[in-house]
């Protein structure tokens, strides 16, 4: 059986499907026992699944999805994904690096943020917003200024020590709408189209360096309105990322760690400073809002 190995969120991961997603954090075989092993099982006939389907006890998180499959997450070490017949291989990659692999970051003790995170100056800036907030947005007119991107959608987060939490690399890709590609000339990019949603694409994006993590400098709550910033504090900072920032709330709370989530992100409220950025659902106005924010974090 094939095996392909990567280094990803800190952990060495064997796989029994090669990911290209995760090209850039491909590595050479080796004998010792991976952190994570992913294993791709026998099809399942299609007519065994006809609706979204979650459950989980202490040891394992399950969920299967029509016309995809199923996926198995055991303790954090292992996941296993089974096609419902005949599925393409891109479709099942999309949501065992992103469902799957949240569910394994939840069973792991991490934080998995979702948000998208730029590097500006010696550590990152992350942008949170609900779906069509305009992270991706944001974070691909600082890309196209010259600051690197960090991640996009789905990244490990640390915030168990006590010096600043600090943001794992993740697969360099930006997930784009079709306006702000057309607004950011990118429309002649290598892009592949997004299996959910036709008009959304996915960017790859060549990341300038291979650090695997940096301090996390601030975060950025997105709002649509008149041009502001303003500092969150206490209850209201805390609420704010959660309802921003939580990766698949339902697993959260399936899992049973709404008290430990809610503990991880009054302590990262404790440990950075927590905005709202506030600005026009308007492309011309992109370049204002843009400077302002580098002005903000003093990047």
């Amino acid at each position: 059986m094939n095996e392909w190995r990567y280094r990803y969120a800190g952990v060495d991961i064997a796989s029994s499907l090669e990911l290209p997603e995760w090209a850039t954090f491909a590595t050479a075989p080796t004998a010792h026992a991976a952190d994570v092993v992913i294993r791709q099982r026998d099809p399942i006939p299609s007519t065994d699944c006809a609706a979204y389907a979650l459950a989980a006890d202490k040891a394992a998180l399950t969920f299967s999805l029509p016309k995809i499959g199923r996926y198995w997450i055991h303790r954090g070490c292992e996941i296993g994904l089974a096609p419902y017949g005949a599925v393409a291989a891109s479709d099942l990659r999309l949501f065992l690096l992103g469902s799957a692999w949240g569910a394994l970051s939840y069973q792991r003790g991490w934080f998995p943020l979702h948000a998208s995170v730029v590097q500006i100056g010696a550590g990152v800036v992350a942008f949170c917003a609900p779906v069509g907030g305009g992270k991706s947005s944001l974070a691909a007119w600082l890309v196209k200024q010259g600051y690197p991107l960090f991640s996009d959608d789905l990244c490990r987060l640390d915030v168990t020590s006590d010096q600043l939490p600090r943001v794992w690399r993740a697969a360099p890709r930006l997930k784009l709408w079709q306006d702000a590609l057309l607004a950011l000339n990118w429309q002649d990019q290598p892009l592949t189209r997004d299996q959910l949603r036709l008009d959304k694409f996915h960017l790859a994006y060549a990341a300038e360096n291979s650090v695997e993590t940096l301090p996390l400098r601030a975060l950025y709550v997105l709002n649509w309105g008149e041009l502001s910033v303003q500092r969150l504090t206490g209850l209201d900072a805390v609420q704010s990322v959660i309802e921003a920032a939580t990766y698949r709330p339902e697993f959260v709370e399936v899992l049973g760690q709404t008290a430990l989530y809610w503990e991880c992100v009054i302590k990262l409220a404790g440990q950075i400073p927590i905005f709202r950025l506030q600005r026009p659902r308007d492309w011309a106005a992109m370049p204002t809002v843009g400077e302002r924010l580098i002005e903000h974090v003093g990047g």
